[in-house]
């Protein structure tokens, strides 16, 4: 629950483990992982799949299906609300769909969602604030105008804390919708 929103594979899971003493192979690692999933208590989202070979090969993004039992676990004080935010937005995402992954751009930018089938796919990026620093802005706009191009999309959202906004880029025309999450939520 401590990863909560992050990518996790089971290499890095055996890794911190046998620091802290506790030898545990990855197929057992694996397996609970998997138990975890299967009594809804976390769920693990898988990049986009090009074909399952880079499906197997790349970490899982970790959230947790109850969101309160998952702030007991991430407190506030930590200074990462985006991260909550994100894990809010996929429980929402869930709700609607099974359809739903992160997606890597060729120069390796995450997005934090990437929802629905092929022929309906919808990319969305989650952050607490743009405003607060302008290598944020940069970081999660780059990142979903790649993913668009990469996908033949014209539009993608970011869902934030209260900002709002529509932006179009000028050399591409796609539309970014900045949307806060309260109103996305009630979609």
């Amino acid at each position: 629950m401590n990863n909560m929103s992050r990518l996790v594979s089971v290499n890095k899971l055996k890794q911190r483990l046998a620091g802290e003493r506790h030898k545990l192979s990855p197929e057992l690692i694996g397996d609970y992982m998997d138990k975890l999933n299967d009594c809804y208590l976390l769920f693990t989202v898988p990049i986009r799949p090009y074909n399952t070979a880079v499906q197997v090969v790349n970490p899982k993004k970790v959230y947790c299906v109850d969101h309160a039992r998952a702030q007991a676990f991430f407190s506030a004080a930590s200074g990462n609300n985006g991260l909550a935010l994100e894990n809010l937005v996929f429980v929402e995402l869930r709700h609607n769909t099974e359809n739903v992954f992160y997606y890597k751009t060729a120069c390796g930018d995450e997005i934090d969602f990437a929802v629905g089938p092929d022929s309906d796919i919808h990319l969305i990026q989650v952050c607490w604030e743009l405003e607060k620093q302008d290598c944020t802005r940069r970081r999660e706009t780059g990142a979903l105008l790649d993913g668009m191009k990469e996908l033949e999309l014209q539009e993608s959202w970011i869902i934030t804390a209260y900002e709002e906004e529509e932006y179009r880029d000028t050399q591409t025309g796609r539309w970014i919708h900045v949307v806060p999450a309260y109103k996305w939520l009630l979609q």
